[in-house]
C-alpha cells in the first residue's frame, strides 16, 4: 500500500533559507485517495533592498507540466506547484543573502510515475508554475526530465539562460525585447526537443545549442541590432535556424556523414554566406557540426 504526503512546517535557517519538504506517513487507503493530490502555494514581495541584484533561478523538474512567466507587480516569486503526494517529493529554498531561488522535484520517482494511471488524458497532471518579477535581473537555469515546459521569457530581464532537456518537449518564447543583453545562452536537447521564438528579442550574444538524439529550433525574429553568434552542435539529431530575411548569415560548419542545408548560399574561403552578407546592418554566424545529424538555415517570410 502506498502512502501520501504531509506537508512539513516551512522552516526558516540561519542563513534565512526557506525550505519546504513532502515525505510519506502511513495511512488508510480511504484516506490516501481523498488525499493523494496536494498543493504547494509560496510567493515572496520584492524587497526595496534588492533592486539591480540578480536573482538566479535553479529549477530542476521531472515528469509533468511547466509553465514560467511574469509576475505581479510587486512580486519577486510566485509558485504553486500541484503534485501527487505519494509519488514525489517537491521542495523549494529561497537564499536572500546569495539572491538564489531553488525550485526542485525527487526525480527518483520518474520512472513510477511516467507509467501511472494517472498520466491520462483524464486524470490530474502534476504541475509546476513559476511567476518571477520583470523588474529584476534573471539568471535561469532549468533542468527538465519527462517534462512538457513553457516558458514565457518577454517582458522579464533575463541575464543569464540554460535550458537542459531529457526527454521532454520545450517551448521558449520571447515575444518582447528583452531589456538586457544575455551574454551567452545555453539550450541543450537529449532525446528531447526544444523550440525558441522571438529569439533576436532575447538580444543574446552568443547561443550555444547541443541536439543529441533531438531536435532543436531558433527562431531569431524580434526586435535586435548588431551581431550574434550560433555554437551549434547536433549528433544524431536535427537544429533549424530560421532568421529574418535582412539579416545576413555566415555558415562555419563541419559535417560527418551529415549536413549543413543553405540553399542559396555561396561557399567561399571554406563558408558558406548569404547574398546580403556584406551589407546588412544586422548579421548572425553560425558555427558548429553535425554527426550523423543535420543543420538548417531556413529564411523567415
Amino acid at each position: 500500500m502506498r502512502s501520501p504526503g504531509i506537508i512539513r512546517p516551512l522552516l526558516l535557517g540561519a542563513a534565512g533559507v526557506a525550505t519546504l519538504a513532502v515525505s510519506a506517513l502511513p495511512t488508510s487507503a480511504a484516506a490516501q485517495e481523498s488525499q493523494r493530490w496536494r498543493t504547494l502555494e509560496a510567493s515572496r514581495s520584492t524587497p526595496a533592498s534588492s533592486a539591480g541584484d540578480t536573482l538566479r533561478v535553479r529549477v530542476a523538474y521531472s515528469v509533468g507540466r511547466l509553465t514560467l512567466g511574469d509576475a505581479k507587480p510587486g512580486t519577486l516569486y510566485d509558485i504553486l506547484v500541484r503534485y501527487d503526494a505519494n509519488e514525489r517529493l517537491v521542495s523549494y529554498s529561497y537564499d536572500p543573502a546569495a539572491h538564489i531561488l531553488t525550485v526542485g522535484g525527487d526525480s527518483g520517482f520518474a520512472r513510477r510515475f511516467a507509467i501511472s494511471h494517472d498520466t491520462d488524458d483524464k486524470g490530474p497532471h502534476p504541475s509546476l508554475a513559476l511567476r518571477l518579477a520583470p523588474s529584476v535581473p534573471l539568471d535561469l537555469a532549468l533542468r527538465l526530465s519527462a517534462a512538457d515546459a513553457t516558458l514565457a521569457l518577454g517582458g522579464l530581464d533575463v541575464r543569464g539562460l540554460s535550458v537542459d532537456a531529457t526527454a521532454s518537449g520545450g517551448r521558449v518564447t520571447f515575444d518582447k525585447p528583452n531589456p538586457s543583453r544575455i551574454p551567452s545562452a545555453e539550450l541543450r536537447a537529449t532525446f528531447a526537443g526544444i523550440a525558441v521564438s522571438g529569439l533576436g528579442n532575447a538580444r543574446a550574444d552568443t547561443v550555444r545549442a547541443k541536439a543529441t538524439l533531438g531536435r532543436v529550433e531558433l527562431d531569431l525574429g524580434g526586435d535586435w541590432t548588431g551581431s550574434t553568434t550560433l555554437d551549434l552542435d547536433a549528433v544524431l539529431g536535427v537544429v533549424t535556424v530560421r532568421v529574418p530575411s535582412d539579416v545576413g548569415v555566415k555558415v562555419d560548419a563541419s559535417t560527418t556523414l551529415g549536413s549543413v542545408d543553405t540553399p542559396g548560399f555561396t561557399a567561399r574561403d571554406g563558408a558558406l554566406y548569404s547574398d546580403n552578407w556584406s551589407a546588412a546592418k544586422r548579421s548572425v554566424t553560425i558555427a558548429g557540426r553535425a554527426v550523423l545529424a543535420r543543420l538548417e538555415v531556413q529564411r523567415l517570410p
